[in-house]
């Protein structure tokens, strides 16, 4: 129990470091409390919640994913310009560029899928939408 507890306080300190250094995790924070918000007006129904927040949720292991990666390969390559005065190893680069395509992936997912959630509500607001 006691190595649970422990995990679980790296785990949120993790989560507190994220959000606290990265512009974008909050960002996507706030954003993400502006969307279920909207759908609480929308009144939402179970799984259009169910799919708004596993996609949420999903998208910000993402990006602390890619905020991991961020910070090893940083670490890595400040090390190396200490030890050699060399910069940006090219596998560096191209694991900072990859995780970042990942994120970018991910939103462009996140974002499809949010306007299939939400466009039926929005179209509501202006149109008599036939009840499926």
């Amino acid at each position: 129990m006691r190595l649970t507890l422990k995990s679980l306080r790296h785990a949120l300190h993790g989560l507190k470091h994220a959000v606290s250094t990265e512009r974008n995790i909050r960002g996507f924070l706030i954003l993400a409390l502006c969307m279920i918000v909207v759908a609480a007006l929308f009144r939402f129904q179970l799984p259009e919640w169910i799919i708004l927040l596993l996609l949420l949720l999903s998208f910000l292991v993402i990006e602390l994913i890619n905020t991991a990666i961020e910070r090893i390969t940083d670490t890595i390559d400040d090390e190396r310009k200490l030890a050699q005065g060399g910069h940006f190893h090219p596998g560096i680069k191209s694991a900072k560029d990859v995780a970042a395509a990942a994120s970018l992936l991910a939103l462009l997912i996140v974002s499809i899928i949010i306007l299939l959630l939400f466009l039926p509500h929005i179209l509501g607001l202006f149109f008599v939408l036939p009840q499926a």
